[in-house]
């Protein structure tokens, strides 16, 4: 029993570090060699904030308004124009055993569905195709990716080629574990965050307003 049990489990680690070599590493070896640069067309940076002790965000319905829970409050932020439309310092209006927060810029509106650190998330695909994604392979330092529609970081390996597959992918941010990463739920506006910066983007129309500047 004891040379069965060692023998599968040498099995095991050849089997595990083949399975690496060729799913992994090809993945990891281009996450490290990619830059963190500005993402493509129709992306555009809406905003780049400094939030100290935040903690959930999350979208409100059938609109660009982002609700950002802090321990400093609550803010609630347009993701099309980068204003920040409404802040209260007093109160953030989040219920942690729900996991949801009222948007103190419309109170008697439904509340919001949260993201962060009482769990739940955004979506990560949008309707037509783009795709985030997180890869904590030195966690705690994650990658966070952007793959157009019909691409995919999982092209870059070998088996696909002269298949026509689109492996391109951009890196939104390598830093430390995020609170979120996602879309809002038309998919038009991006948002990365942790636990003090807050970066949105945005591919709809700004009906001419220039992206606010990093602060």
């Amino acid at each position: 029993m004891y040379a069965y049990s060692r023998f599968n489990g040498a099995v095991g680690a050849v089997a595990l570090t083949h399975w690496k070599t060729l799913f992994i590493g090809p993945v990891q070896k281009a996450l490290y060699q990619a830059p963190t640069a500005p993402l493509p067309p129709p992306w555009r940076l809406v905003a780049h904030r400094a939030v100290g002790g935040l903690t959930e965000v999350g979208f409100v319905r059938d609109t660009a308004h982002l609700v950002i829970i802090s321990t400093n409050g609550q803010g609630v932020l347009d993701c099309v124009t980068g204003d920040m439309i409404h802040r209260d310092r007093t109160q953030d209006g989040f219920d942690a055993r729900s996991n949801r927060a009222r948007n103190l810029a419309d109170p008697d509106g439904p509340l919001v569905d949260m993201a962060g650190l009482s769990g739940g998330g955004l979506m990560n695909v949008t309707p037509d195709g783009w795709t985030a994604r997180m890869f904590p392979l030195d966690w705690p330092r994650v990658h966070c990716i952007l793959e157009p529609p019909g691409a995919s970081i999982d092209f870059v390996h070998p088996k696909w080629r002269g298949h026509d597959k689109d492996a391109r992918f951009y890196v939104v941010r390598h830093d430390y574990e995020p609170r979120v990463f996602g879309f809002s739920y038309s998919g038009q506006n991006l948002v990365w965050a942790d636990s003090s910066d807050l970066i949105v983007w945005s591919r709809a129309d700004a009906g001419g307003v220039e992206p606010h500047p990093t602060v």
